[in-house]
C-alpha cells in the first residue's frame, strides 16, 4: 500500500513504486518520456529485463515498477522535471536538494534535464563555501556533476588543506555520501606531499646546524675551528619550539593527524631565537631562520599543483558541455574571496 499516487501524465500507464516498503509513493508516468530522458530507464523499461512493458497487459495487469532504492521526495522531482511538471520553485533548492537531485541524476545518466537550473544552482552553492557549516563534500559532487571547474578547484583546494586525517579517513570509508571516484585519493596522497613540503626545511636546516667544520656553516660569522655558539642557540631554540609544539622529532607525513592549514599555522608561529648582538663586530640575528623557513612554506603552499588530474577535468568538461554551462558562471570576486578564505594566507594561486 502506497502513501500517495501522484499522476504526472494524464495518459500514463506506468506506475514507478518509489522508496522501501510501508513507504512508497505511486508515480503515474509516461514510459516512453522516461526512456527518452534517461538511457538507463530505456533499458529497464524496453529492455531485457524483468521491469519491461508486460506482453499482454490483460493477462498480467498495469505495469508496475518498483524502485525500493530511491528516495520518493528526490525521485518525484526528478520524474516533476522529466514530465514537465515544475515551477519556478526549482530555481531556489536548498544544497542537500540539489545534492540528492544531482545523484539521482548521475545514477539514471539524464545529466541533460537540469540544464535549464545548472548555472543558477552552481552560483547558490558557490555562495556556501565560505560558511563552515558547509558540507563541501556535497558540494564537490555538485561541482563535479553540473561541470563547474572553478568551484571544483575551490572545494578540492579548501578538502586538502582543511580536512586533517580522521576527515579523510571518514570520507573514505563513508557509503551515504557520494563522491566523485577517485578524487578523494587523490586529493589524499597530494596532502602527504605538501605534509613533507612544510616540513623539509626544518629538516634541511638541523642538518646545516649540525655541520662540523668541514663544510660550510650557518653562522655567517663561522670561523674556521672558531666556537658553534650561534648554530647551538638555534638549533636549540628550534628544538623547543618544535617539542612544545608536539612536532619533535620531526613526524613523517603519513603520520601526522592535523590538517594542513593547522600544520601550516603551527609551524609559521614558531618564534627562533638567534644569539643576537654578540659584540660590536657580529651581528647574529641575519643568521636567524625565519624567514627563509616561513617563505620556503609560503612557496610549498602558493606553487602546489591543484588535486585534479585529466581524468578529472575531462569528465567535468563532460558535463560542462552537457548542460553548455558558461565558463566561469559565478562572479570572480566570489571565486576569490572564497579561495582567501580557504586558504587562510593572504596569497593564493
Amino acid at each position: 500500500m502506497s502513501l500517495s499516487t501522484i499522476r504526472l501524465d494524464p495518459w500514463g500507464d506506468l506506475t514507478l513504486r518509489v522508496g522501501p516498503d510501508g513507504a512508497t509513493d505511486d508515480y503515474i508516468v509516461c514510459p516512453r518520456t522516461l526512456a527518452r530522458a534517461s538511457p538507463v530507464f530505456e533499458r529497464m523499461l524496453y529492455g531485457g529485463f524483468a521491469e519491461r512493458e508486460p506482453s499482454t497487459r490483460a493477462a498480467v495487469g498495469e505495469w508496475i515498477v518498483r524502485l525500493p532504492e530511491d528516495n520518493p521526495i528526490t525521485m518525484g522531482l526528478f520524474l516533476s522535471i522529466i514530465h514537465g511538471n515544475y515551477d519556478e520553485t526549482l530555481q531556489d533548492l536548498s544544497l542537500d536538494e540539489i545534492y540528492y537531485l544531482t545523484v539521482v541524476v548521475h545514477y539514471y545518466d539524464a545529466t541533460k534535464v537540469l540544464r535549464p537550473w545548472a548555472t543558477i544552482w552552481i552560483n547558490h552553492v558557490a555562495s556556501l563555501v565560505e560558511d563552515v557549516n558547509t558540507p563541501m563534500l556535497r558540494v564537490l559532487w555538485v561541482a563535479w556533476e553540473l561541470g563547474s571547474i572553478p568551484l571544483f578547484r575551490i572545494v578540492s583546494r579548501y578538502i586538502l588543506l582543511e580536512f586533517d586525517a580522521a576527515d579523510f579517513a571518514d570520507a573514505l570509508s563513508c557509503s551515504s555520501t557520494q563522491t566523485p571516484p577517485g578524487v578523494l585519493e587523490h586529493i589524499n596522497s597530494v596532502r602527504e606531499n605538501v605534509l613533507c613540503s612544510l616540513l623539509q626545511p626544518f629538516r634541511d636546516l638541523i642538518g646545516h646546524l649540525l655541520v662540523e667544520d668541514e663544510k660550510p656553516r650557518w653562522c655567517c660569522h663561522a670561523v674556521w675551528m672558531g666556537p658553534h655558539r650561534c648554530e647551538s642557540i638555534i638549533l636549540g631554540s628550534l628544538t623547543w619550539c618544535l617539542c612544545k609544539s608536539k612536532l619533535w622529532p620531526l613526524p613523517e607525513a603519513p603520520d601526522i593527524y592535523e590538517s594542513i592549514a593547522a600544520i601550516y599555522t603551527r609551524l609559521s608561529g614558531l618564534i627562533i631565537h638567534d644569539l643576537g648582538q654578540f659584540d660590536k663586530k657580529e651581528d647574529h640575528s641575519i643568521c636567524n631562520p625565519s624567514g627563509m623557513i616561513n617563505s620556503h612554506m609560503k612557496t610549498a603552499l602558493t606553487c602546489l599543483t591543484l588535486p585534479l588530474t585529466r581524468r578529472h577535468i575531462e569528465y567535468i568538461k563532460k558535463q560542462e558541455h552537457i548542460l553548455d554551462m558558461k565558463i566561469g558562471c559565478f562572479k570572480p570576486l566570489l571565486i576569490t574571496k572564497a579561495l582567501k578564505h580557504n586558504l587562510r594566507f593572504s596569497q593564493t594561486t
